[in-house]
């Protein structure tokens, strides 16, 4: 089973258009996979009142957008986005793909720094506003009990490569929906480094 962001109510890009929508407006991001951008979409005659209007010069996008977004149409249209566009690899993936990764994770990490603190669970993936508002996904991730979650998670930040998480129901959360697999021994390194510094404060106590 493959939970989709695609199964989620709002209409689609070509649903509006084929519902007759004067103007169709979406993201180049999380739609596409592609650059941070705006696209607009309608009728030359609702189109071009945009064009000549003053504040286009401001909104416009450069060069390197334009051509980041050409590049990002061309993998679609070659039928690769899932394999090539990061965004729709994590969007499109199974949620028992990612609880894999986390019993993985788990173990490891269990077997290198001791205790039973460390769990996987089930979690929901924020996709985030704009052409999904409100919309989550079903995920799986770990979870890391500690009497200080806020200053554990603070530390996760501050490595050399960061590592971003969640701070919910006083525990530290991370959803592996955003870490491929041929990361996972870099998150792995990141978190012994930062329990195993736990630890160490707490026996010098």
């Amino acid at each position: 089973e493959t939970d989709s962001v695609y199964k989620v109510q709002e209409p689609s890009v070509a649903e509006s258009i084929s519902a007759g929508a004067d103007l169709t407006l979406f993201s180049g991001d999380k739609l596409l996979g592609g650059p941070q951008c705006g696209i607009i979409l309608g009728k030359k005659d609702w189109i071009e009142p945009l064009r000549k209007n003053a504040l286009m010069r401001a909104m416009r996008v450069d060069k390197l957008t334009l051509a980041a977004l050409e590049a990002t149409l061309e993998i679609h249209l070659e039928g690769k986005a899932k394999e090539e566009l990061p965004i729709i690899q994590m969007l499109s993936e199974g949620s028992q793909a990612i609880k894999e990764r986390c019993e993985r994770l788990e173990q490891e990490l269990s077997a290198r720094t001791g205790g039973d603190r460390i769990n996987v669970i089930a979690c929901e993936s924020q996709i985030g506003g704009g052409s999904v508002p409100g919309m989550n996904l079903s995920s799986f991730g770990l979870v890391i009990r500690t009497q200080k979650p806020q200053q554990l998670a603070k530390r996760l930040r501050w490595l050399n490569s960061p590592i971003q998480a969640r701070v919910t129901q006083n525990a530290v959360l991370l959803d592996l929906r955003t870490v491929p697999a041929n990361r996972l021994d870099l998150l792995r390194e990141g978190i012994e480094i930062v329990l195993n510094e736990e630890v160490g404060a707490r026996e010098q106590l």
